[in-house]
């Protein structure tokens, strides 16, 4: 199977194939098709193994074939700012150009980045990082050239991720994987088109770690940054692993010193799919718009089980409301069974702001079922007393 010639190029000359782990890094472009892949066997005698992932022809061809998979799904989303003085703003001119837009005379706001394909009926799921300037207007380009003026129809802020809807349909939606089976060490790509080039930039690494970031996020070790922000963290099958996001530990935007480091994140895609759920019901009027919900209450961190202890609740919190009280134990969440603390704060991190949540607590006055109403976190919250570790 042949690859577009700009494919074909973003695979052997122009992108470079990255793999980090063990503390250590190297690059390597990938082999041309049909190369024979260095010099080994010239002699005539049996070839050493391969020192790398990117020397393996069986992971190189794997490698290209899931590259090809899901290069139609992979689109460039462009934030432009204002007009010039004298321009007029951009209208759809879909009835003369089937909804190509001409953007001559924008000024951008910032650069290129990447967005997803998540359905045939013209939503993209990208990062929240391309909306740090404000941006007046967002462009999507597909793979078969045509840009659309994309709305913005909802934003996930605890998880890093937008959904822009364009005016098309038919689109190529990826396959995504389920998290069933998914473990550290397998091999996984991030693709992105941040650096303006017409194929996807391709960074190889290993999934490194899962339920990272509150159990938001994948960890891996493919190089993540601005490059590829919005893009797919994918598997050599072509499935669709997760969004690449620029998360910190406590949800917020990576610091720079992350970026290209080993350490990157991904929204995974059995996430991601019931975040697009909840977006979609957005409309450029009324974007809908996901918080970090907050509960107020504090896990005593000494205790080992067999289902955690409530060290402490922040006065007028939700947690507070509802009547939790220090000394109870947290049995379940909304029906999942706790018997650590880290499933708690997992299962609180799913959750967001004005979110319903049941916890099954236990104390002195018997097993007892208690719904609180997720809210806001105090505005110096890691200032107030008591308020360091609680979720």
């Amino acid at each position: 199977m042949s690859l577009p010639r700009e494919a074909a190029a973003a695979l052997g000359l122009a992108a470079t194939l990255f793999f980090a782990g063990a503390g250590a890094a190297w690059a390597q472009p990938v082999p041309e098709a049909g190369a024979s892949g260095g010099e080994a066997g010239a002699s005539g005698g049996e070839a050493d193994p391969p020192a790398d992932p990117a020397a393996d022809p069986e992971v190189v061809a794997a490698l290209r074939r899931a590259y090809e998979a899901l290069l139609p799904a992979v689109v460039r989303v462009e934030a432009l700012g204002g007009l010039p003085p004298g321009h007029r703003a951009p209208r759809d001119r879909a009835g003369a150009r089937g909804g190509v837009l001409v953007r001559a005379g924008f000024k951008q706001a910032n650069g290129p980045s990447t967005g997803l394909v998540v359905s045939a009926d013209g939503l993209v799921a990208t990062s929240t990082f391309v909306l740090r300037r404000r941006p007046e207007h967002l462009f999507v380009t597909l793979r078969d050239g045509r840009t659309f003026l994309a709305r913005l129809v909802g934003r996930d802020e605890a998880h890093g991720v937008a959904l822009l809807r364009v005016p098309a349909q038919g689109l190529p939606a990826p396959r995504f994987a389920e998290s069933a089976g998914l473990l550290p060490g397998r091999f996984a790509f991030a693709l992105g088109l941040g650096l303006g080039t017409k194929a996807p930039t391709l960074s190889l690494g290993i999934v490194s770690g899962l339920r990272r970031i509150g159990g938001r996020a994948l960890q891996t070790s493919a190089h993540v940054s601005p490059a590829n922000y919005g893009g797919p963290l994918a598997a050599l099958d072509g499935s669709v692993l997760g969004l690449l996001v620029p998360l910190g530990p406590r949800g917020e935007d990576a610091a720079v010193e992350l970026y290209d480091s080993g350490i990157g994140f991904a929204v995974p895609a059995p996430r991601l799919k019931a975040i697009v759920a909840r977006l979609r019901t957005g409309t450029p009027e009324e974007v809908v718009v996901l918080r970090r919900g907050f509960a107020g209450l504090a896990l005593d961190p000494k205790h080992r089980g067999p289902n955690p202890r409530i060290a402490g609740v922040l006065p007028g919190s939700p947690a507070a409301k509802a009547g939790l009280s220090p000394g109870e134990f947290v049995r379940s969440v909304d029906g999942r069974p706790t018997a650590h603390a880290w499933q708690v704060r997992h299962a609180l991190a799913r959750r967001y702001r004005g979110d319903r949540v049941v916890l099954e607590v236990e104390g002195a006055v018997g097993r007892r079922s208690v719904e609180l109403v997720l809210g806001a976190p105090p505005a110096e919250a890691s200032g107030a007393p008591g308020a360091a570790g609680v979720d």
